[in-house]
């Protein structure tokens, strides 16, 4: 099994086109290209890959229909 992590969105997307994974494990708030550009592109690709979003915020937190993308979502605070 690999792992592979990206600094910011951009950096994220390029290792997807580059590299079939089988899980994305994607920060919310990316420098640059957040979270949210990153799992639109993902899709707008036509990648299936399963995707979990995470974040220190709240799900309520966060306006984005996260779920209708095909992810899921995991705060990681209490």
């Amino acid at each position: 099994m690999t792992f592979n992590f990206a600094d910011d969105g951009q950096e994220a997307l390029e290792k997807m086109r580059a590299t079939r994974y089988a899980l994305i494990a994607l920060d919310w708030k990316l420098p640059g290209m957040g979270g949210g550009d990153v799992l639109r592109e993902i899709r707008k690709l036509g990648m299936r890959i399963p995707v979990v979003i995470l974040s220190g915020l709240r799900r309520d937190q966060i306006a984005e229909n996260i779920e209708s993308l095909g992810a899921s979502f995991l705060t990681k605070t209490r």
